[in-house]
């Protein structure tokens, strides 16, 4: 969804939230939120003893707007590589053509296929569908 589509929602009813602020609202919350994610891995990293962000291979299940935006700070912080996965191939070729040429890239997995967790990664990052975080995916998580 975006801001666009809830300002519709927001047409037929108040009860909503990330409506553009033209509307009076605080707008798109995937920058912010994309944002905190990098931080809650910074903190993690660190609360761990393994150092900074910068250098890492991140895997980030979805490439929608949380997914763009906590790329874009994990480039601004120098990390080493960022895979994702999302079952959208569109979402999948925006993502991979945004981040040409960087050491990002993108593919397309089918629905329930949850394997970026599984990842030989320094951190994994739920950013598609709730509840993947559970018993069969923390166990295959290295």
């Amino acid at each position: 969804m975006t801001t666009v589509d809830v300002d519709r929602v927001f047409l037929k009813t108040r009860y909503t939230t990330c409506i553009s602020e033209h509307l009076g609202g605080n707008g798109n919350p995937s920058v912010k939120t994309g944002w905190g994610i990098v931080v809650g891995c910074e903190a993690a990293l660190e609360y761990l003893g393994r150092g900074t962000i910068e250098g890492k291979y991140i895997a980030i299940m979805g490439c929608g707007n949380v997914a763009m935006s906590m790329t874009e700070r994990l480039l601004e912080k120098k990390v080493g590589r960022v895979v994702a996965a999302d079952s959208n191939p569109e979402a999948v070729q925006r993502f991979n053509r945004t981040w040409a040429g960087k050491q990002v890239s993108a593919r397309v997995a089918p629905p329930g296929d949850y394997s970026i967790l599984a990842e030989d990664a320094d951190v994994v990052s739920p950013c598609a569908v709730g509840g993947v975080i559970n018993p069969k995916t923390i166990a295959a998580m290295r």
